[in-house]
């Protein structure tokens, strides 16, 4: 249950820390690596090798021959079968345990979400920037031809998410505010990425505002897609 809005003059965060649920974001890339991988399991079947549709007759019967004779749509089905199972566990598994994003007076506490840093102190933010995606591509990373192979497809993704992000955002009108905050470290080209509410924004605002003197209003929006290279400028 997430916090309601208090006189920060009177909170001691240590002892009553924020906590907020965290868990959007992943539900959301869930969502959309099961109906990726479902339209190519499609693609592969109807339009693909996978399957020989030239056959005379019913397709029941087709599929019964093909399961046979052939081990590509054996193949295809146990692949197809496996994903769905680990697709609904990791729903099931979000669901009942959602991550928490927990902030005290010292430092944030996140649990591992993505490439997210686990843990910041106040004193290690550099800025913070508000964002309509989730900011993964952190950290030092070598720059060698899988990195950037990997990156089309990752945005490509990141795309796709955004925009079931902000479809569900409309649904539960929340389109009035900018889906995510992102808070930078000095020390690592880490973030931590907070997905934000109408309530939760409340509360984040005094917290930033009263602790660090941050305006979240006021934060800029975040168009890159990765930070490997850092923050150049302070806040």
């Amino acid at each position: 249950m997430e916090n309601k809005v208090q006189d920060n003059a009177q909170r001691n965060y240590d002892k009553e820390p924020i906590v907020i649920n965290n868990n959007f974001t992943s539900l959301t890339f869930g969502i959309i690596f099961w109906l990726m991988f479902n339209g190519l399991i499609v693609c592969l079947i109807f339009f693909g090798d996978a399957i020989d549709w030239s056959q005379n007759k019913e397709w029941f019967l087709i599929l019964k021959d093909e399961m046979s004779k052939s081990a590509r749509f054996g193949t295809v089905l146990i692949g197809y079968i496996s994903v769905n199972i680990i697709a609904f566990y990791a729903l099931y598994k979000n669901l009942k345990n959602p991550r928490k994003i927990i902030l005290t007076d010292k430092y944030i506490k996140s649990h591992k979400n993505f490439n997210d840093l686990d843990y910041m102190e106040l004193v290690d933010i550099q800025k913070i920037k508000k964002s309509f995606f989730p900011l993964l591509g952190t950290g030092l990373q070598e720059k060698n031809l899988i990195y950037y192979l990997g990156s089309i497809p990752a945005s490509i993704f990141i795309i796709l998410s955004s925009v079931m992000i902000i479809l569900i955002r409309l649904l539960l009108q929340e389109y009035k505010s900018v889906p995510y905050l992102i808070i930078f470290d000095r020390n690592s080209n880490k973030v931590i990425n907070i997905y934000i509410t109408k309530a939760n924004y409340k509360i984040l605002k005094f917290y930033f505002k009263d602790l660090i003197n941050i305006d979240i209003d006021q934060a800029k929006i975040n168009f890159k897609i990765s930070n490997t290279r850092g923050e150049k400028d302070a806040r």
